[in-house]
């Protein structure tokens, strides 16, 4: 992520504490990034430059401004009037990650052969939130390789209980008894 999405996250990090608003932005904006990702052609759009600026902040403000903190919409004709546009998806994680560092959550992903249930992601979430005496949100990505089990990346620490990973060791033991 580059350096410029940094800078216009912790500006508008900044306006939504004066306004103590961080949490709520910081679920608009996640709403946001997911809608940009389901549907590529909202970036495609803001990328052309057939379509005037005027015309792609008035799209903006019609389909946002209901729905959407103004300052959030703001923001977004300020990109499109400096043709960053395509810096929104990377400045929207750089917002949750300067939320995250301030409010002391780690992040972290759950790596599963079949999809988690909601339930089985609150308890694994709670249960490393006990261990690390922080909040800890995890998301759930699926990895058929791993056979069975579960591997968490939380931050720089990786705890691997997966069929492959006890293969892969019992195959290490196995070669260092056979020496």
């Amino acid at each position: 992520m580059g350096k410029a999405a940094a800078i216009y996250a912790e500006a508008l990090y900044g306006l939504a504490e004066e306004v103590k608003k961080e949490n709520d932005w910081k679920e608009q904006l996640e709403a946001l990034n997911t809608l940009w990702r389901e549907t590529p052609e909202i970036l495609r759009f803001f990328a052309r430059t057939q379509v005037s600026k005027q015309d792609k902040k008035t799209v903006l403000k019609e389909s946002l401004g209901a729905n959407v903190d103004a300052t959030i919409v703001n923001t977004l004709c300020l990109l499109v009037d400096k043709d960053r546009m395509a810096l929104f998806p990377d400045m929207i994680e750089e917002y949750r990650h300067h939320y995250n560092r301030i409010h002391n959550i780690a992040e972290g992903i759950v790596y599963s052969v079949y999809p988690l249930d909601k339930t089985q992601l609150q308890n694994l979430s709670r249960d490393f939130s006990e261990r690390r005496k922080q909040t800890v949100e995890l998301t759930n990505r699926i990895d058929p390789t791993l056979i069975s089990g579960i591997k968490v990346s939380l931050e720089n620490t990786i705890i691997d209980g997966s069929m492959k990973a006890r293969i892969a060791n019992l195959k290490q033991e196995l070669v260092k008894g056979s020496r």
